[in-house]
């Protein structure tokens, strides 16, 4: 569905405008479109339950880590962003005390540190040489939880590290 979408969409600007490349135009549509999407999705239920803060607070969490460790990728851009959203919604309502989310910590912080960063040159033109500090942001992202101890922060951080150890599904 948003591939499709992007594809129209990127198809009608380049009818308007020849010279734009729509293979670029249709993958950023892609992103852009998931993005809104989630964002949507989390915004709705997030007001309907009174946890708008908590799912956004795990959305942006989960995406900075995301940002310098990759990890894995949906092949549908729809599951994705049902899938993401899901996640993000069922974080906001879990309720952990500080040991456990100290011990999500330190598993995340293993995990990060031996994995990451994962595909992250596929999606990006980073330079190889700037992708090799990528490892070292996503463990302060993660360390720094261990001061902060949000529970909300260490099991979104647990699940962008689980998303280090798979494949593309």
């Amino acid at each position: 569905m948003i591939e499709r979408m992007s594809a129209k969409i990127a198809n009608k600007i380049n009818h308007y405008d020849s010279s734009s490349d729509v293979e670029v135009m249709e993958y950023a549509l892609k992103i852009l479109l998931n993005l809104f999407s989630v964002v949507l999705i989390c915004f709705i239920v997030g007001i309907i339950t009174n946890q708008l803060k908590e799912i956004f607070l795990a959305f942006f969490s989960f995406a900075l880590l995301r940002a310098f460790s990759g990890g894995f990728h949906f092949k549908s851009l729809v599951v994705c962003s049902i899938i993401s959203s899901c996640v993000f919604i069922f974080i906001s309502f879990i309720s952990i005390n500080l040991m456990v989310t100290q011990l999500l910590n330190i598993v995340s912080l293993f995990i990060v540190w031996f994995r990451a960063p994962v595909n992250v040159h596929i999606n990006t033109q980073i330079p190889r040489q700037i992708l090799r500090y990528f490892k070292f942001v996503s463990i302060i992202i993660v360390a720094i939880n261990l001061f902060v101890g949000s529970s909300i922060f260490a099991l979104s951080y647990m699940i962008q590290a689980l998303s280090l150890l798979t494949k593309r599904l």
